[in-house]
């Protein structure tokens, strides 16, 4: 019989550290990027939107066009529901894709804006995308530096 003071567990081998290392990021697929609404013209609009805000300069007249209703009721019921109106909403889109570009990739932010369906990145929304990416990216290199050298 043996003593538990000379039996030592060995370490397994699909243990790399104890240590957590947190997420770098979040990757929104369309399955999970789902908005209930319980207005069928606002949902249209709205997917719409999601569909083709990355292929060209889409224009709200184009939204209203598309939804069936007036601009002045679309843009009224786009508050209502989501609390910002259908170009805000494109905007949106196009600042989160351009983020997650911008974050993994060496591309500017003219290469950028033509992929995300716009040919104007020089807005204040964009500098703002260029802050927190140079963060985000300031941040995960000295992340990873510090669980090196740990």
């Amino acid at each position: 019989m043996r003593s538990t003071d000379s039996f030592q567990r060995k370490p397994s081998p699909f243990v790399i550290s104890s240590r957590l290392i947190g997420p770098v990021g979040v990757i929104a697929r369309r399955s999970t990027d789902v908005t209930a609404i319980d207005d069928a013209e606002v949902a249209k609009a709205l997917a719409y939107i999601r569909d083709h805000a990355f292929d060209h300069e889409l224009s709200v007249d184009e939204v209203v066009r598309h939804s069936g209703m007036s601009r002045r009721s679309l843009f009224t019921r786009f508050q209502s529901k989501l609390g910002r109106t259908p170009r805000k909403e494109i905007e949106r889109l196009r600042l989160g894709r351009a983020k997650v570009i911008l974050r993994d990739t060496k591309l500017t932010l003219e290469q950028i804006a033509l992929r995300v369906g716009t040919a104007a990145p020089l807005t204040s929304a964009w500098r703002s995308v260029a802050r927190q990416a140079s963060h985000s990216a300031n941040t995960a290199t000295k992340a990873r530096a510090k669980s090196k050298y740990r």
